[in-house]
């Protein structure tokens, strides 16, 4: 039998409403107010059902006329229902319980432009201080759309917030409304506020659906006189998609390199460009800016249909003296696909140029190709064979390398059996390829080629952490008949004592071994791992080796620790003797691990401020200065080395005695003539020498002032920073120190130093008077606080001083004037 057409419409109709009653139970919360919402809503639907049900008999009769009268009323009933309901939510928004207005936020901005009965409240949802509120508002009247006009100048109030989210949300909002916001949005682009000028360019770039009328509207924009304007308006046209493309072209043109990037970058998304586009886009990979010239290549490589032209423009790219335009060249390079195999010729060719930059590019530009895979063979021979003429800090052709990856490995272990190639190269990018490299560079250790094993060793020692599979394969190499092998084998080792079982025992060995580089890598490491008393007498027993190394080893190792250098003393006072220098000035450093319980030791040390070496000398003015020596020999010393024309000397003197302090009073005379040295280093060391060791102000006031006129301002500095120490004795500087406040360089310490004197006399007077003056308020008051420092010597202030306390504006600068008249008229 067939069904009537009316009792079909009736039952879709059914299906409807339990949908509809379905989705008001999944939105159910634990609050009342949301169960009385849904059992208001079960009622509405149960009593439109009532007649429903009642009609259906007749429409099973066939009564399709009255079906459809039903569906429309049930319609219309619908939509009450849905005007109630924004209805109810936008009296929930102005509740004063929060979850009440978020819960009816949320609601309306799911519901689309059912919320248009909402949209007052909405409107005035936008000065709620909830930003859970205020966001979901904006929202809702987004969705609504074009019919949400009222609410426009409201949202463009919050295009003056600092608060970017609300401010971008508030722009979108702006431009989903459309149409009927670009009056409103035209006057704002007259606004003297850029805030509100670039959120209406931002807002007609959200615009999509009336993107024609808001490109015209971008297009006028593109002639205001603010780049910054320009480069919002070229932003927003990018997301108009064809209908900005004829201003974004014109803005190519632009005198901003910025606005002209933007736009370049907006034209680049295109799937192709046209011809006149493109000849555009090339001219402009020769523009002055580097921003213009990366965006155009990486625009024509994600757009040109011309391969053989942009090659030949990215060529040039990868020689640009900017990295960021080589970059965009490289990036360019690798979106070629096979077409990029056409540039593995000429980069090979880039590569062997006598011009490090170019090299460099190339190289980089071979190692992003090559970790395609696809060129990675070609590209890791000419990597390779760059090494061999390029400089070994260059670390371009290495880092090019380990981009390459694991398919560089077994050329780079091929290329560490010539020995023209760099062996620290070769290992820096096999460490660099790291874990995945490990198993050929294990099976390289037991190479018959040593320079193979070397680079293999090395490179393992390079890597951070070593993969415990190496350890056992390197610990095999200690035993290597290759000293080379030996000594890269012990420097992987160094920074794993817990994972070789019987370490220190073979360092102990290697520590004997025949070739001194072996023991002197072996000394070093076993000093830092091993502290103990056995530890201590083996590097003893290698201060006496033949080999000079070995001995600087040792005693590097015994000054790693104070206990150490302790038990040692009397074996590194005898090393003093050595007759290399290097081994004397390592000894001497360890003994001033002593400090000032070096005893004899120190007194050892102290012989060799005379040695013949200067290194040595200036290690041993830096031990007795650590160890507080001041016995008269050593003062003696120093007072001779004050007459030494290396500067490396004086600046280690100098500062020793400054510890040694008014002992050393006898150098002062030597001191005194190093404020006249030419090299201003010297001056200022002996300035702060100087106020050290000499306790007579007298003497040294006259000469710190005459330092402050030094030509050097790290002198003057130094000159003020002593006279501060000084304190009040020093208060003779102050005309000085006060004209210095009107120096950039030297006011802070100038400053600082008038507050350590906190004192005046009446030298300074005129001075003083005249910074009354000051428009600078901070050399007002230094003159103001200073002058009633004086005192009654001071009374030739008064007249200035009351006229400007009665000129004075400021209640905190009258009392200043008048606490300084005060204490000018107070009785002696």
């Amino acid at each position: 039998m067939q069904v009537p057409a009316g009792l079909r419409r009736l039952t879709s109709f059914v299906c409807i409403i339990g949908r509809h009653i379905r989705t008001i139970f999944s939105r159910c919360k634990a609050d009342n107010g949301v169960e009385y919402r849904i059992a208001v809503s079960i009622g509405c639907w149960a009593f439109l059902l009532v007649p429903i049900a009642l009609s259906l008999p007749e429409l099973a009769r066939g009564q399709d006329e009255t079906g459809e009268q039903v569906v429309a009323e049930a319609q219309r009933l619908a939509e009450a229902q849905r005007l109630a309901e924004a209805q109810r939510l936008a009296e929930a928004l102005g509740d004063v319980d929060l979850k009440k207005r978020r819960n009816a936020a949320y609601d309306l901005a799911t519901m689309g432009q059912d919320a248009l009965p909402a949209l007052d409240a909405l409107i005035q949802r936008l000065d709620d201080r909830d930003e859970q509120v205020w966001v979901q508002s904006v929202m809702a009247i987004a969705k609504i759309g074009p019919a949400a006009a009222a609410a426009v100048g409201p949202l463009t109030e919050s295009f003056n917030e600092r608060s970017l989210q609300k401010r971008y949300r508030a722009v979108w909002a702006v431009g989903r409304i459309g149409p009927s916001a670009i009056p409103t949005l035209r006057k704002l682009l007259a606004d003297t506020s850029s805030s509100r000028r670039s959120g209406a360019i931002e807002a007609l770039g959200w615009m999509d659906r009336n993107a024609e009328q808001a490109a015209e509207i971008l297009n006028d924009v593109l002639q205001d006189d603010s780049p910054e304007i320009r480069r919002q308006a070229v932003s927003s046209l990018s997301r108009l998609g064809n209908a900005g493309q004829a201003a974004l072209t014109r803005a190519l043109d632009d005198k901003d390199p910025q606005v002209q990037t933007v736009a370049i970058q907006a034209l680049g998304k295109a799937a192709s460009l046209s011809q006149d586009l493109t000849d555009k886009v090339i001219r402009l990979t020769k523009n002055d800016e580097p921003t213009v010239r990366a965006a155009s290549l990486i625009a024509l490589g994600r757009a040109s249909d011309k391969q053989d032209d942009l090659l030949n423009l990215l060529f040039e790219g990868l020689l640009d003296p900017e990295a960021n335009v080589r970059g965009a060249a490289i990036h360019t390079l690798q979106s070629l696909g096979d077409q990029s195999q056409l540039a593995v010729p000429a980069l090979i060719v880039l590569l062997g140029s006598d011009d490090q930059v170019t090299r460099s590019a190339a190289a980089r530009a071979l190692g992003s190709l090559g970790s395609l895979g696809t060129h990675a063979a070609g590209a890791t021979e000419a990597l390779i064979a760059g090494l061999k003429v390029a400089d070994e800090d260059d670390s371009s052709i290495t880092d090019a390398l380990i981009r390459i990856g694991p398919a560089a490995v077994p050329a780079l272990l091929q290329a560490s059996t010539d020995d023209s190639h760099s062996t620290k190269q070769i290992s820096r990018a096999l460490a660099g390829i790291g874990s995945k490299a490990i198993a050929p560079l294990i099976a390289a250790l037991q190479s018959d080629a040593e320079q193979t094993r070397v680079s293999a060793a090395l490179a393992i020692a390079a890597m951070n952490p070593i993969p415990e599979i190496a350890i056992q394969p390197l610990q095999a190499c200690l035993d290597d008949p290759s000293n080379r092998v030996r000594i890269a084998a012990i420097s992987a080792l160094a920074n794993l004592p817990d994972a070789v079982g019987n370490w220190k025992q073979k360092l102990q060995k290697l520590s004997k071994d025949p070739d001194p580089a072996v023991r002197a890598s072996a000394v070093k490491v076993f000093a830092s791992q091993d502290d103990s008393t056995e530890g201590t007498q083996l590097l003893v027993a290698c201060l006496k080796d033949n080999d000079e190394a070995v001995r600087v080893a040792a005693a590097t190792g015994l000054g790693l620790s104070q206990p150490r250098a302790k038990a040692a003393s009397d074996d590194l006072v005898d090393a003093l003797a050595d007759p290399a220098p290097t081994v004397r000035r390592t000894v001497v450093a360890a003994i001033a691990k002593l400090g000032d319980s070096a005893g004899d030791a120190g007194t050892a040390v102290a012989v060799l401020l005379n040695d013949p070496d200067s290194s040595v000398r200036i290690s041993a003015v830096t031990a007795v200065g650590t160890m507080g020596m001041s016995s008269p020999e050593v003062i003696i010393a120093f007072t001779n080395l004050l007459t030494n024309k290396e500067e490396t000397v004086l600046l280690e003197v100098l500062p020793s005695l400054s510890k040694v302090g008014p002992k050393a009073r006898e150098a002062v005379t030597n001191v005194i003539s190093l404020l006249k040295d030419e090299r201003s280093s010297v001056r200022s060391a002996a300035v702060q020498c100087l106020v050290k060791i000499e306790t007579d102000h007298t003497k040294t006031v006259p000469l710190l002032i005459s330092a402050l006129q030094d030509t050097d301002w790290t002198v003057r500095r130094d000159a003020s920073t002593s006279l501060g120490a000084i304190g009040s004795a020093a208060k003779a500087s102050v005309p000085v120190l006060f004209g210095m406040l009107d120096s950039e360089e030297d006011s802070d310490a100038a400053r600082a130093a008038l507050r350590a004197i906190d004192d005046a006399g009446p030298d300074a007077l005129p001075v003083l008077i005249e910074g009354l003056k000051s428009k600078d308020r901070r050399q007002q008051f230094y003159a103001i606080f200073l002058l009633g420092k004086i005192g009654s010597d001071a009374t030739d202030a008064l007249p200035v001083l009351k006229r400007l306390r009665d000129e004075s504006d400021s209640q905190r600068g009258k009392e200043a004037f008048s606490r300084a008249i005060k204490q000018i008229e107070a009785k002696p």
